[in-house]
């Protein structure tokens, strides 16, 4: 009996091994972005998903079906390439399938939001079609990805992205609050994202003593820097863009919210750019 079952499993691991390794070869990896890197098990991780998993634009079925019969579709080749990169993290298939939820969200939210600038000035053009906020603290890690990543995207996207930052300060992080106390102050004498810049550049080890030299380098009057960073003008900006953020649903830093919608992805340069150019598609209807 024992050695009947065990032969049955086996089976049943043989077809689902064989089923793998044919759905790897019904995908056009041709079509798909960074799939000559893959290995012959990635390619079966990745198969596996792009066949369990709809494609959310642009066709209705499989992203795997939708490779094959829309070849020319955009979201279907971007979602299978954004699998490529996942599965070559060293992610699994039901962690790339939560990654493809994730990014869905970020797509197609169940709500988008209404932000305004408030005291905020903008990176890029003022009317791009790709409008960004990010709530951010000048100590947290992946923050320190994502400001500079977004920074790096409006030069490298002329005319496409428009970017506001939102002070959000943590209370684990020390230096949160008196960062985001320089940044106001800078910006009232005119050096709001050289100051930005400067910040991120030294994170996550920025000291009061850094803040004085970047004050110098900049040409600010240290007089009133210091007596801005305390005037309750400076903190009660703060207090509301962070509340901004939490009315929104933010549970931690970075929140980035791209044309309304709250971006749940990885927050690096590759995919932002990849999400950003995805928003761009849904706008101009050619998912």
């Amino acid at each position: 009996m024992m050695k009947r079952a065990l032969m049955t499993v086996s089976a049943v691991l043989l077809c689902a091994g064989l089923w793998q390794i044919a759905a790897a070869g019904a995908i056009p990896w041709n079509t798909v972005p960074g799939s000559d890197q893959l290995s012959e098990r990635q390619k079966s991780v990745v198969a596996e998903v792009l066949g369990n998993y709809n494609c959310y634009a642009g066709c209705s079925d499989t992203i795997a079906q939708c490779l094959v019969e829309k070849p020319v579709g955009k979201t279907a080749k971007r979602l299978a390439a954004f699998a490529v990169r996942r599965v070559l993290a060293g992610k699994n298939a039901k962690e790339i399938s939560d990654d493809l939820l994730r990014r869905e969200r970020s797509a197609f939210p169940p709500k988008t939001h209404t932000i305004t600038p408030g005291a905020g000035k903008h990176s890029g053009v003022a009317k791009a079609p790709v409008v960004v906020y990010v709530y951010a603290d000048f100590q947290c890690p992946y923050c320190m990805i994502a400001m500079p990543a977004m920074r790096k995207l409006i030069n490298e996207m002329p005319g496409i992205i428009t970017l506001y930052f939102k002070n959000f300060p943590v209370k684990s992080h020390k230096m949160g609050l008196p960062l985001a106390t320089a940044l106001v102050a800078a910006d009232n004498q005119g050096k709001y994202w050289e100051m930005m810049d400067l910040l991120y550049a030294k994170a996550p080890h920025q000291t009061e003593e850094m803040v004085t030299e970047m004050v110098k380098s900049l040409g600010m009057d240290a007089a009133k820097f210091a007596a801005d960073r305390k005037a309750k003008a400076t903190m009660d900006r703060i207090r509301t863009e962070k509340m901004e953020g939490i009315k929104m649903g933010m549970k931690g830093t970075p929140g980035i919210f791209i044309n309304g919608k709250y971006y749940a992805g990885l927050k690096t340069h590759d995919e932002l750019r990849d999400r950003i150019e995805e928003e761009l598609d849904i706008i101009n209807g050619t998912e």
